[in-house]
């Protein structure tokens, strides 16, 4: 609670701490600022500005958890994930649905991949994975496409459609970096297996639609 939070901010504290940002911060947090929350929560897991202990891991973990259950998205996004990475699913489920409620593009590609999860027991739900990955999609983000090619491709779900997969996968290939545009360059290539010439190139060509009435991309 916040008296132990309290125990672990002696005053004794002040010499690991760089930046006069973490007293203001602070005073705006215990007056229940989730920004502020949010800001200290990084403040004490990053060790920029605090001396990176287990002590300030577990203020930084108390700050998240404020934030995330004033509705703060991106708290209630990572904090999620933070759930999620303890195996922890079922209690993750609700922070990444309020953070998606709330436009948090991230949290609705969680969750939809929670919805999506055979193993999600009572959360799965294929058409509202669907509707959170279009959403998602539509806001431009390359992970929700891949996830969403990747949806279309599944033999599991009615909607399966190897255009739209294909065209899914081709957008997110041309829209991402790093991680995410190396698998979509994988699984491009891997449909073009699957796929035929002419279904791959009319794929493609509503994938340059979309783009460019969309995002106002030419491709």
């Amino acid at each position: 609670g916040r008296r132990y939070a309290q125990s672990l901010l002696p005053m004794r504290w002040e010499k690991d701490v760089r930046h006069e940002t973490v007293f203001w911060f602070s005073a705006t947090a215990w007056r229940g600022d989730d920004v502020s929350q949010y800001e200290l929560y990084k403040v004490y897991s990053t060790g920029e500005l605090v001396v990176a202990t287990r002590t300030t891991m577990e203020v930084a973990m108390f700050w998240l958890r404020e934030a995330a259950e004033q509705g703060l998205p991106e708290a209630e996004y990572v904090y999620g994930l933070d759930l999620l990475y303890s195996l922890k699913s079922s209690q993750a489920f609700p922070y990444f649905l309020r953070a998606a409620r709330s436009g948090h593009v991230m949290a609705q590609v969680e969750l939809a991949r929670l919805l999506a999860d055979p193993q999600g027991g009572k959360h799965i739900n294929y058409d509202a994975a669907f509707a959170w990955l279009n959403r998602a999609s539509a806001a431009g983000e390359p992970e929700a496409q891949y996830e969403l090619s990747m949806m279309y491709a599944r033999t599991d779900v009615d909607q399966i459609n190897h255009t739209k997969a294909f065209m899914w996968a081709w957008v997110s290939s041309q829209l991402s970096t790093g991680r995410v545009k190396r698998r979509s360059d994988r699984w491009v290539e891997k449909m073009m297996y699957h796929i035929g010439p002419e279904e791959r190139q009319k794929a493609v060509e509503l994938g340059r639609t979309w783009m460019r009435t969309a995002l106002g991309i030419e491709k």
